[in-house]
Order: C-alpha cells, then structure tokens, then sequence
C-alpha cells in the first residue's frame, strides 16, 4: 500500500498481490510485476513504465498526470480492464498491450498543469494494442492519438470512435 502522502518507487520488483494507492500518495512502476490489480483514487500521480499489471487497474481523481507507458518510458503490459476516471492533470497511454477494455471518462485537465517533461498536460491514448472495447466519454478535452492508431480488437465507442482511432 502506499500511504497519503507517500512517493513509492517499485523498480524491477516483483509484488505478489495488488497495490492500492492512497489519497495523496504516488506511485512508479518501472520494470516491475505486480500479480494482482492497482486501485488509485485521489493520487498525486501515477507512472508505470516497462511493467506487467496481471489484475485490473483503476485510476480516479488523480491530481497530477498519469503516464503509462511510452513518453520516455517502456511500454506496458495489462492483462486486465484499465479505467481511468474523473483525473484531473491529464495522461498518457501509449504503447501498451491491454488485453480487456480500455476505459477512459470524465478526465480533464486543470489550467496550468504539466506532462512529466515539462509540457502542457493532455489525454492521449496512442498506439495500443487493446483485447476489448476502447471507450471514452465525458472527457474535457477529448482525447487524441497523435496521428498513432490503435489496435483495437472490440469497438471504439463514444470519444474514441473515429476509424483509426
């Protein structure tokens, strides 16, 4: 677990069973494996680079941007859904194998707020390789792919649903 107000980094490390990341807290992932799911609600921030997540991840309400692969890190692998909901300092996936549903709702970017290199935050989701349904909605603003499509084996729904997308 990671505590409010903690910063923990796991680097090739391997976690039996699944990280929940408290109100406050933050977590880096690179070349790690965590057996279990990842819970975030109310972070500071999240990065996970180069890593295997074998249960579901759940990120809401993080404050500062959400960087899952790519964007100078390695991308991931996840076997399971991945939501990103109502956070509010933009995020990046980009590169990853997802092997469920990729859900991404009501995120938005706060005035002022920073990608990990400095940059104007944005919601990207770029070049993945993903087993179930993409679905965005509710985001403010829309997601982009950058120009980089997206496997994707279910439908792209709602903000994601352009062809290529």
């Amino acid at each position: 677990m990671v505590g409010a107000g903690q910063a923990t980094c796991l680097t090739n490390a391997t976690v039996p069973g699944s990280v929940v990341v408290q109100p406050g807290g933050s977590l880096f992932l690179s070349n790690a494996t965590i057996g279990g799911s990842i819970s975030a609600s109310g972070a500071n921030a999240i990065t996970i680079c180069g890593s295997t997540v074998n249960g579901s991840i759940s990120i809401s309400n993080t404050s500062g941007f959400v960087l899952l692969g790519n964007g100078g890190c390695a991308p991931n692998t996840f076997r399971g859904n991945l939501s990103l909901n109502s956070n509010h300092g933009g995020f990046k996936v980009s590169g990853n194998q997802i092997t469920s549903t990729l859900s991404a709702s009501s995120n938005t970017v706060s005035p002022g707020a920073l990608n990990p290199s400095g940059g104007p935050a944005n919601q990207i989701i770029k070049g993945n390789t993903i087993g179930g349904v993409l679905n965005c909605s509710g985001n403010v603003p829309p997601p982009t792919n950058e120009g980089t499509s997206n496997a994707v084996t279910g439908p792209r729904v709602n903000q994601c649903s352009a062809p290529g997308f």
